[in-house]
Order: structure tokens, then sequence, then C-alpha cells
């Protein structure tokens, strides 16, 4: 990568010496994979279900097995034989556009929408998908999809945590009028702790409980 060249070429030519600028860009790639950062970066690229998909600070890395999802969504197109259907697909979250690029180069009647909160990360799903072919077949849309649905769930929770501090607000009034009333009653007797009690007191305490 840092000499510009292949790895047949690199083989048939390892004795040749290194100039100075090439010595130094090798050093600077091994400084940066010393430090953990992902080949992938360095490089610029990643191999992803046989697509060669531009990498950058934008996106994410692919996942060799993120190809599982889509043997997933290609076994279930296949159980219903609908490969050469007019499929449209929606990709959430896309990032490199993987998941959406690799399913549009197995179905070739599909269509699909990538969306991405970031439009760094739709720069390079668009990018990669003039590379592998499909663009024509892709549309990009920047949004924020799940703005909606957290929206609901917040105003359900203060919803519910209203109603929660309500109950607890009750529960302890209820306590401090019971309180009293448990501290004036007289102490258990073998009597009472071996033969059944009358109802009587059941129907108070349930009247002190209400």
């Amino acid at each position: 990568h840092a000499l510009g060249v292949d790895r047949a070429e690199l083989i048939a030519n390892g004795e040749r010496a290194l100039a100075v600028e090439q010595a130094e860009a090798i050093d600077a790639l091994a400084a940066r994979r010393l430090k953990r950062e992902p080949v992938a970066r360095i490089f610029g690229h990643k191999e992803f279900w046989s697509l060669s998909l531009q990498i950058g600070p934008a996106v994410l890395v692919p996942r060799p097995e993120t190809e599982t999802v889509v043997e997933a969504a290609l076994d279930a197109v296949a159980r219903d034989a609908r490969q050469m259907a007019q499929l449209r697909i929606l990709d959430i979250g896309t990032g490199s556009g993987a998941l959406l690029l690799a399913l549009l180069s197995e179905l070739p009647n599909a269509v699909g929408t990538a969306t991405d909160i970031s439009a760094a990360a739709l720069d390079v799903a668009r990018a990669n998908a003039e590379c592998s072919g499909v663009a024509g077949r892709c549309t990009f849309i920047a949004c924020d999809i799940a703005a909606a649905f957290r929206a609901r769930s917040i105003s359900s929770f203060r919803t519910r945590l209203t109603w929660c501090t309500a109950k607890l607000h009750r529960f302890r009034r209820r306590c401090a009028t019971m309180i009293p009333r448990w501290r004036s009653m007289a102490a258990p007797t073998a009597s009472m702790l071996t033969a059944p009690s009358p109802r009587k007191p059941a129907a108070r305490w349930r009247r002190a409980v209400n």
C-alpha cells in the first residue's frame, strides 16, 4: 500500500533499497497500526460481500459476520422465489451502505433507500454505490428516522413517572395514618396465634389499608 505495488512485485523485488519517502510512509502506517487502528481504516477500503467499499471517519468498518444478515435476507427471498421480483429495500443507518449494496448486487430488479443521520456517511455510501454499479437503483436520504419514536417514548416515560409519583404520595399519606393505628394495637397473644381470629379485625385491617 505504501509503495504502490502489488504483492507479486513486492516479492519479486524484495531486496531493493527503499527511498527515504517510502520508508517514512511505511513508518507512518506502522505507527497507526501500533495504535490498534483497524487496517481497513489505514487502507481506506474494506471488502464486504465481494464488494470493495470505501471507508472513512464518518462510517464504521463493515464486519465480516454482518454478511450473515445478507445471507438471511437472501434466504428469505429465495424461499418465496422472489429473486427477480421488484423488491424495495430500506436500510436505516446505512453507514458505508454495505448491507444495501450487497443485497442490490444479488437482486437485479430490487431498488433501495438508504437513510442516515450523517450526511458525511451518506457521501461515503453514495460513492460506494457508484463503484458497485448500483447507484441507479439507490436513493439516499439524510434524516433521523428514529426521532418520532424517541419523542413518543419520552412522552410515555414522563406520563408513567408522573403516575408513579402520584401513587407514591398517596401511599405515604396512607402509611402516615396507619402507623399510629399499628402502634396502638395490642401485642399478639398465644391464643391469637393458635386459634383462628374473628372476621372483624380482618375487616378493620382492610378498611385501614383502603
